[in-house]
């Protein structure tokens, strides 16, 4: 019985450290900038508790940069992402460097090649995944404030 708790032990902090490993590599490859396209659903409802519902398809493109953070291994900051610090609905100031505040910057959290962005702020929530794999950028994300709702399928290729 003490040796498989032994052994259980010893595997713990060699996963732990194998996964941080592939963390680090992660930020660092994804770093750079990426020409996206796909789709904006606006969805707004005309009247507030529950009116008609109208909806709108636009299809955009956009180039937005990546950068790892530093002293955060599992983390990356997105500058032009838009609906977060870019475009017509977005809520975060796109130069977040002057203020150097985590609670104005569009962080997400790295994990291998997949990352999750989570926002709430008094101007609405952003939250949704995505991931990255040789050098193509997936985002699947939704922007929500009081009766509008606008969802984000995009997907874009690294400028080399």
């Amino acid at each position: 019985m003490p040796v498989v708790l032994f052994f259980g032990l010893v595997s713990l902090p060699v996963q732990s450290a194998k996964n941080h490993y592939t963390t680090q590599l992660s930020a660092n490859t994804v770093a750079g900038f990426y020409y996206m396209h796909g789709t904006r659903i606006d969805i707004r409802s005309t009247y507030p508790g529950g009116g008609i519902i109208v909806t709108d398809t636009l299809h955009i493109s956009f180039t937005l940069n990546i950068k790892p953070v530093e002293n955060k291994q599992d983390t990356i900051q997105f500058f032009g992402l838009e609906g977060v610090n870019a475009g017509e609905y977005s809520f975060l100031p796109a130069d977040c460097s002057i203020l150097h505040s985590e609670d104005v910057c569009a962080y997400a959290r790295l994990e291998n090649s997949d990352f999750e962005i989570d926002f709430l702020r008094p101007g609405g929530s952003y939250w949704g995944s995505g991931s990255l794999e040789n050098g193509v950028l997936t985002l699947e994300t939704e922007y929500h404030y009081r009766g509008r709702g606008i969802q984000y399928s995009l997907h874009g290729v690294k400028i080399k």
